[in-house]
């Protein structure tokens, strides 16, 4: 395979990854809310910065989980991928 195609390839790649990794609120019921900001490319700020754009007044932190996952290595990436899930559950002030 050829250096370009192989380049086209990881950049269509690395988009969907950057699309896949966007933050979702949901509601979980008594004025709690949920944001998902899981993948490698996001971080706690990721769900913060959600939490803060979705409540105007600001908000306040009801709980956080995060769960690593199992890293294995991607023979057509070459390089280790460790997915980890991350919720943040938050209530609007």
């Amino acid at each position: 395979m050829s250096f370009k195609v192989r380049k086209a390839i990881f950049f269509i790649f690395f988009a969907f990854l950057l699309s896949a990794c966007a933050s979702s609120i949901t509601d979980v019921g008594n004025g709690n809310l949920r944001v998902s900001c899981s993948g490698q490319l996001n971080d706690w700020g990721t769900c913060y910065g959600a939490a803060k754009g979705h409540c105007t007044r600001g908000f306040v932190e009801v709980s956080r989980r995060e769960v690593p996952g199992q890293c294995y290595f991607d023979y057509y990436l070459q390089m280790n991928v460790c997915p980890i899930t991350r919720e943040l559950n938050f209530r609007c002030k």
